[in-house]
């Protein structure tokens, strides 16, 4: 009896971990969609905090694209060395890096690598979530 209760926290610890990890990747993805739908929203905004053209402008919105596509394309690469938890866990950090070098940025050309930035890590998100 005794040892049946001291297994049961670590049953239900380990549960909401498992459960935990599902929950950060829907977040993620839904990080992704909420980040992209500002972004296109207040572009007017953003661009005018910057002083950056339309033409400037559109470089931060291709550059999150083309790095999202090459972070999916490398997204099996690192997971084969650093594992699919640690993998995950670090793209969300290095986003959140991202968003805050994004933040900062004070010209067109430093927000399009930040975007970029942003974009590599939290692309393949998306089909991380289907990964096991």
């Amino acid at each position: 009896m005794i040892a049946a209760s001291i297994r049961y926290p670590k049953v239900i610890a380990e549960h909401l971990r498992a459960d935990s990890f599902a929950w950060a990747i829907a977040l993620a993805t839904g990080l992704d969609y909420f980040d992209n739908s500002i972004f296109s929203f207040f572009t007017s905004y953003i661009a005018g905090g910057i002083n950056a053209s339309s033409d400037e402008f559109v470089w931060a919105s291709s550059a999150y694209a083309v790095a999202s596509v090459l972070g999916i394309l490398q997204q099996q690469w690192w997971i084969e060395r650093i594992g699919n938890r640690r993998y995950i866990t670090g793209c969300l950090l290095l986003f959140a890096a991202g968003a805050v070098a994004a933040t900062l940025s004070e010209s067109a050309l430093e927000l399009a690598l930040a975007r970029g930035f942003q974009g590599y890590f939290i692309g393949p998100m998306m089909s991380t979530a289907r990964i096991p």
